[in-house]
């Protein structure tokens, strides 16, 4: 219970959290622009009541290009240096970066073009990518959006950050392809939409806590179209 309290606690944000970023070494942060940028999408619920059995965080590193993000290691400032872009703020005051890249398109499964699927790939696919602040100063985490509504496109990363992945599952993969991959079977799985979750309970070199990894994946017409990765430290009971 206390577990579950913890991570409702984290999922719901603090003002201690703005004061501890506040505290570290990063770059002054920019009030939220006018033009109101793409909001981060919200939780779904069932990583808010996970399961751990899983003997690490698959999600721990986010690959962007040329640069890798370690959650929980990442300093805020080393993300802003290297990708550029600003600081926004979500509603409850949490740091946030937020990029778009293109998405690989998946292979067609047949030689059959109907109108509807014509129209739907003559629309410019895109990724959004949300780096979310920790209570250090740390990336925390990282949630990745499959869109085609370019009133919602964040800032383009440059070309040698593009080709987002989270612990080898990229947006378009495929069910079989990730398990090709040998990612570990999931810990939990949810219907309607499909979503696969990975939870980890691994210790922290913070004395007295524990990292618990949340990853979870969504799928529409069988390709990830969008995919959550937490880090998440916790008081160790």
């Amino acid at each position: 219970m206390k577990l579950l309290k913890s991570l409702i606690l984290f999922f719901c944000a603090t003002t201690a959290l703005q004061l501890a970023v506040a505290q570290t070494e990063v770059p002054q942060f920019v009030p939220p622009r006018t033009d109101n940028p793409p909001q981060p999408f919200g939780y779904p619920p069932a990583l808010a009541s996970p399961t751990f059995d899983q003997s690490k965080h698959i999600g721990d590193r986010v690959d962007l290009g040329d640069f890798s993000i370690e959650l929980g290691q990442t300093p805020l400032s080393l993300a802003v240096e290297i990708l550029g872009g600003k600081i926004y703020f979500t509603s409850d005051k949490t740091p946030f970066l937020c990029y778009s890249s293109p998405v690989k398109e998946p292979p067609s499964d047949s030689k059959k073009k109907t109108k509807v699927s014509e129209e739907i790939e003559a629309t410019p696919a895109f990724q959004n990518i949300w780096l979310m602040v920790g209570s250090s100063g740390k990336i925390s985490e990282a949630r990745i959006q499959k869109s085609s509504d370019l009133s919602q496109k964040c800032p383009s990363l440059l070309d040698m950050y593009n080709g987002i992945s989270v612990g080898g599952i990229s947006i378009n993969d495929s069910e079989r392809q990730i398990e090709k991959a040998k990612i570990p079977e999931f810990s939990a799985k949810s219907e309607d939409p499909e979503r696969w979750y990975w939870f980890s309970l691994l210790p922290s070199k913070k004395k007295g806590y524990n990292n618990a990894g949340l990853m979870s994946v969504k799928f529409e017409d069988g390709k990830v179209d969008q995919i959550i990765s937490v880090m998440v430290p916790l008081q160790v009971n």
